[in-house]
């Protein structure tokens, strides 16, 4: 099975581990099962395909830590701080907005798609809104620029008039909306 590297019949974090340990110290492994991408080579990629795969499958969610080569990561700590906050949000949005030019991929693609973009971004809120760790009508510091979580008119409050202008944004009647504040649950923009 392909990203099996193991062999155990389960695609799951040892496989992850076991490409980073081959690329650092030559190990023997199976590279049949090991280069997941298929470019002819096992490379640190093929270790963040397997990843991918276990987060777009459940398998690893936000919040979760992971060890990889020894490592301890939690998924979404882009600023390994022990908890998932704020500021890996604004980490990523800083990654996207090209202010910082590094980050790990692996822990910072939250969605599991092979790209850090604003869905991680959108997905880690998502997750901090879950969890109690910020609410509708909270204040977000995100790049330097204070939000009000829910105001998408940007008048300073949240109201019915967010619910209008939004509704508005969707039926085309406006074309200007901040995503990060008016999208609290990524369904309603696209």
């Amino acid at each position: 099975m392909l990203g099996d590297v193991n062999k155990d019949s389960t695609i799951n974090i040892q496989d992850v581990e076991l490409i980073l340990i081959y690329i650092n110290d030559s190990n023997s492994i199976d590279e049949t099962v090991s280069d997941v991408d298929q470019d002819g080579n096992v490379t640190s990629q093929d270790a963040i395909k397997i990843l991918q795969y276990l987060i777009s499958n459940d398998y690893i969610n936000i919040g979760d830590s992971i060890q990889i080569a020894n490592t301890i990561y939690m998924l979404g700590d882009i600023n390994n701080d022990g908890e998932v906050t704020i500021e890996d949000v604004e980490a990523v949005q800083q990654y996207i907005g090209e202010v910082i030019d590094s980050i790990n991929e692996l822990i910072a693609d939250v969605n599991g798609d092979g790209n850090i973009t604003s869905d991680d971004t959108h997905t880690l809120l998502l997750y901090l809104i879950g969890n109690n760790k910020v609410s509708i009508g909270d204040y977000i510091r995100i790049d330097g620029i204070t939000y009000l979580l829910g105001d998408a008119n940007n008048d300073n409050e949240v109201t019915y008039a967010d619910v209008q202008f939004i509704g508005d944004y969707i039926a085309e009647l406006n074309n200007s909306i901040n995503e990060l504040v008016a999208d609290v649950n990524r369904r309603w923009i696209n």
